[in-house]
């Protein structure tokens, strides 16, 4: 009877784009979206025969930006073997994640490997102890699998060079992420559309109410009232006011440099400037009631009637909430 035997392999390393190469290059099957930025890890799986038994492996990709120390530990739960991708960038920080593997793990195997990019086999020598070129996946991963294995009580250690050439190209996933937005990419969409941007990275949107002010880089959206424009108080609605919105859900597009961000940052500047404003959640139009709409209203001009102005301040929103 065949067995099989289950390992959870950690990645860990600063060059990002070197170790999702890794995770391609040793994984038969990877989740289809990266996920890394958003919850701090990528997860990819391997099945092999060898020594008799059926070996599963999964890697775990993790993210070692700042942003995510405070949990990134909790991805190192239940390592069997920790592979450690170096880079000529911020080697004195592996150490520290290196401590921060064991105090969750113990001792492991360690697999160091050094990405060759345009150096010499020789110059890699200087870099890791007693390095071996590259050969197959198969080596590597039977390596790690007899470590596994014995479960020794001092960890193993092996140092390999893999060139760069050697990696998987990169696949270009849709960036799920609610992190980051791309000003340059939304410009010429918006443009095709009809809007346009100013030299702060913004869209403005003018209605009869107000003005919406769009960020490109934030999302943020802020409401200057133009009711204010013509009233003789100074109160804090003479400022732009931020609007809250919030998405519903994941948007899906095939252009793959746009993120999730990117998604709310259009939605808003649809849903703004709809000629109706009924379509807004009704928590948008709480917000826009309680913003456009002001009691104390005294206009600059006292020949023109009040009334006037409060007529172009209700634009039906009094019929949209009770």
């Amino acid at each position: 009877m065949v067995s099989f035997y289950k390992a959870k392999l950690l990645i860990i390393g600063h060059n990002e784009e070197h170790k999702s190469g890794i995770l391609r290059l040793l994984s038969t099957s990877i989740f289809r979206r990266e996920y890394k930025k958003v919850i701090g890890v990528d997860i990819g799986t391997v099945q092999f025969y060898h020594g008799g038994k059926v070996f599963i492996f999964s890697f775990w990709d993790c993210l070692c930006a700042r942003k995510i120390d405070f949990f990134r530990s909790q991805f190192y739960r239940g390592g069997d073997a920790l592979i450690i991708v170096h880079s000529q960038e911020h080697e004195d920080e592996i150490d520290k994640h290196v401590k921060d593997v064991k105090e969750k793990c113990g001792d492991l195997p360690i697999l160091n490997i050094f990405i060759s990019e345009g150096e010499t086999f020789e110059n890699a020598i200087g870099k890791l102890k007693n390095p071996e070129m590259y050969e197959n996946n198969n080596d590597v991963l039977e390596w790690i699998a007899d470590q596994v294995m014995e479960k020794s009580e001092s960890s193993a250690e092996r140092n390999i060079v893999i060139p760069v050439s050697e990696l998987p190209e990169p696949i270009f996933y849709p960036d799920i992420s609610l992190m980051e937005s791309h000003p340059d990419q939304l410009k010429p969409i918006l443009e095709l559309i009809g809007f346009k941007t100013t030299e702060e990275n913004e869209v403005r949107i003018m209605t009869r109410q107000a003005l919406f002010s769009i960020s490109l880089e934030t999302a943020d959206v802020f409401v200057t009232p133009l009711i204010c424009e013509y009233c003789s108080k100074k109160c804090k609605k003479k400022s732009s006011q931020y609007l809250c919105i919030v998405p519903a859900g994941i948007g899906w597009t095939n252009i793959a440099q746009l993120s999730q961000k990117d998604f709310l940052i259009l939605s808003k500047i649809y849903a703004l400037s709809s000629p109706s404003l009924e379509d807004l959640p009704k928590d948008v139009l709480s917000q826009l009631k309680h913003l456009l709409t002001c009691k104390n209203f005294q206009p600059i001009d006292k020949n023109t009637p009040k009334l006037l102005f409060e007529k172009l301040n209700q634009i039906s929103l009094n019929t949209l909430i009770d």
